[in-house]
């Protein structure tokens, strides 16, 4: 099949030529077939051109969506204090008489060893300061003893927490049926998992940075592929 020895042209592109250009024009094959080949591919290149648009405004949407979920991710407090508010309603929650269990089990087995921490229980904590549940758990064995605080409390973050914390039941009567926030695992709000969720944070930041950047360039590539479809379907319906 070849443009000079086949006319490619329907009966109403016929007279469309010979219309516009004269009956002569339609005798002549090659010219008159390469504008219907012509006006064939510019449909097609169309038709393929809005299925390529279509494609990148999804790639750009679902890039989008990932962008403002990263950006979720990297919200970070730089506060230790607020990061761990924010951390500790992520914990489980357990009775908070087990908290209480836990806070004196912990100071019976510190106290075996240090003398000179009596006792050892919540009740005992509370009772022997003014306002011991806004004190944080340095603070109390501080008040009993400097050498237990020293021997125990040196980079432990059980110690920075506050004995409210570690003594929910003891310091309000009417949470002893209640749950509470599983602090047991003081590690969890510790310093180093706050330096791994800075990191964290950060690495989100950027990977929601480079994601805006694909949205951009998704949506800059649809714009440019949108112009040039209009230009061609112009160019087909002018033959």
């Amino acid at each position: 099949c070849s443009f000079s020895s086949n006319k490619f042209a329907s009966a109403s592109e016929t007279q469309h030529f010979a219309r516009i250009y004269g009956p002569a024009f339609v005798e002549i094959l090659p010219v008159s077939n390469y504008l219907v080949w012509r006006r064939s591919a510019l449909y097609m290149l169309v038709f393929f051109g809005i299925l390529h648009v279509l494609m990148t405004m999804r790639v750009a949407m679902k890039a989008q969506n990932h962008a403002g979920k990263m950006v979720q991710e990297s919200v970070f407090s730089f506060t230790y204090e607020s990061w761990r508010e924010e951390a500790k309603k992520e914990l489980p929650n357990v009775q908070c008489q087990e908290i209480d269990d836990n806070f004196d089990r912990i100071m019976s087995e510190w106290t075996k060893q240090k003398k000179t921490m009596p006792g050892g229980h919540c009740r005992k904590v509370v009772a022997g300061q003014q306002n011991a549940c806004s004190n944080t758990v340095k603070s109390a064995l501080v008040a009993y003893s400097p050498e237990t605080w020293m021997a125990r409390c040196v980079g432990l973050v059980f110690c920075k927490t506050k004995i409210q914390e570690q003594c929910p039941v003891e310091c309000s009567k009417d949470r002893k049926d209640e749950k509470c926030r599983d602090v047991r695992n003081w590690e969890k709000l510790g310093y180093m998992r706050f330096a791994l969720s800075f990191v964290r944070a950060r690495f989100y930041k950027l990977i929601s940075q480079y994601s805006w950047l694909t949205v951009g360039k998704a949506y800059l590539i649809a714009a440019f592929n949108a112009i040039s479809l209009m230009l061609a379907a112009q160019a087909a319906s002018t033959w």
